[in-house]
């Protein structure tokens, strides 16, 4: 069961993550003349520019490791056993994976960061209104986050809460 928890697990906190963050920034912005939401839409900006170099970085990450073990097999010799091949065939397939797991919370990021700008700043809805969107996606991201702690205790995930996915 763990190995279905692990990932939904880290997809549920990045939904969290989001929401929190759009909430919070759009709600700061209603505020003393939107100094607050300055600060927050910065954080975001931060946010968005991490989760894109460790994408990038996990795809180059993996291409390295499959040109190296391309130049490991083509060497051959007697360093080249059925166990190191083995090994490094993990190894490559750890890192495709990783790669392949950002991408697609990157794609999942990105889209509910869009949805999130959509109904929060719609003019053609009240003020007021886009507040309590704002209010009810704080409170939706904060049981996210808080059902995911409970997750990463329960399950012995480490406590990992960075959204990252560990590979041996």
């Amino acid at each position: 069961m763990r190995q279905w928890i692990y990932p939904l697990t880290f997809l549920l906190l990045a939904i969290g993550q989001i929401y929190i963050m759009k909430a919070a920034s759009f709600i700061k912005s209603q505020k003393f003349f939107g100094f607050g939401g300055f600060f927050s839409r910065m954080k975001d900006r931060g946010s968005l520019v991490k989760e894109t170099w460790g994408t990038i970085s996990s795809a180059i990450d993996a291409q390295m490791t499959l040109e190296e073990m391309a130049k490991a097999e083509e060497k051959g010799g007697e360093d080249w056993t059925d166990e190191k091949k083995a090994e490094l065939e993990k190894k490559v397939t750890g890192k495709i994976l990783m790669a392949a797991w950002r991408g697609s919370r990157f794609e999942i990021q990105s889209v509910l960061r869009d949805v999130c700008d959509k109904v929060l700043n719609d003019k053609a809805v009240p003020v007021n209104k886009r507040v309590e969107r704002a209010h009810a996606l704080m409170m939706v991201g904060t049981v996210f986050k808080n059902v995911c702690y409970h997750a990463f205790s329960k399950y012995d995930m480490g406590g990992v809460a960075d959204g990252e996915v560990q590979t041996g």
